[in-house]
């Protein structure tokens, strides 16, 4: 990693939560503290597929059109980490709908203790399942740094309908280079400022992100309906990692650079979340 990384961040990882028997609800998205790298980039950055899957749901009766909204999302300057200049690194963002868009898209899948991440490069483009609603490819332009920009606007109607829901999903992939770009996600009513429509839900099931070397830990919450839960860490550079409950602080074994690490905790609890600090990144 680089120094300016080394000295502003103390680590990078993908993690996830299963409940025994899949009974817990996606990973909240916190905002600023998403990653991608480019699909030429190692795994030992923290990035196990150079791809994030987000989504979003809002009430199917929801008559007015949303926009998605992107905070800093081209490789350049703000909260982004390069390797010997961005110019070589793209990351693409699609929005998908209609069938499959949530129901058949990719689930974490569970990894054996100390396991490494696949070493072959991503396949990309990825084009479902789902239906391409919008894309957009950014680079190294510095006219989005540090900002929000807007990637366009959907109807409830264009989304995956299950129950009273419209559902969307957001893939951002590391398409080009080998840099990281950190970057959020919004859903908005209006074009250009943040105004959450009713009922909108953003989460992830295996978000890649990045915590700060002091200060307070990074919390990122979840829903279950009774454990035990495994949790499953890679690359968070042997940090703390703890299961917050109501009333506890249950702690977690956390893995080292470049490897999955494995562990169960047992709670009845249903408002979780996972707490990272600490950690240590190599030049």
């Amino acid at each position: 990693m680089s120094l300016v990384f080394q000295r502003v961040m103390a680590a990078l990882c993908a993690a996830m939560v299963l409940a025994s028997p899949g009974a817990v609800r996606a990973q909240a998205v916190p905002e600023g503290l998403i990653v991608v790298y480019g699909a030429l980039s190692p795994t030992r950055e923290g990035d196990v597929d150079r791809r994030e899957q987000i989504y979003f749901s809002i009430p199917a009766d929801t008559a007015d059109r949303v926009f998605v909204r992107l905070f800093d999302p081209e490789i350049f300057g703000h909260d982004d980490f390069t390797y010997g200049g961005p110019a070589d690194s793209e990351t693409t963002f699609r929005v998908f709908g209609g069938e499959g868009a949530f129901t058949a898209a990719d689930r974490p899948e569970v990894v054996a203790d100390r396991a490494r991440a696949p070493r072959e490069r991503p396949a990309f483009p990825v084009t479902g399942p789902g239906q391409v609603l919008m894309e957009r490819v950014y680079g190294s332009d510095r006219s989005s740094d540090g900002r929000w920009v807007t990637l366009g606007a959907v109807r409830a109607r264009q989304g995956e309908q299950v129950g009273d829901r419209a559902h969307f999903r957001i893939d951002v992939e590391g398409t080009k280079g080998n840099d990281g770009n950190g970057f959020s996600i919004g859903v908005s009513r209006a074009r250009d400022r943040d105004r959450a429509p009713e009922g909108l839900e953003i989460f992830a099931y295996q978000p890649t992100i990045r915590w700060t070397a002091a200060g307070t830990a990074t919390r990122v919450g979840f829903t279950g309906t009774g454990g035990p839960y495994t949790v499953q860490s890679f690359d968070a550079a042997n940090g703390d990692l703890s299961v917050v409950t109501d009333y506890a602080d249950l702690p977690v074994a956390v893995s080292g650079q470049d490897f999955w690490t494995v562990d169960r905790i047992e709670t009845d609890d249903t408002n979780l979340a996972l707490s990272l600090s600490g950690g240590f990144e190599s030049l």
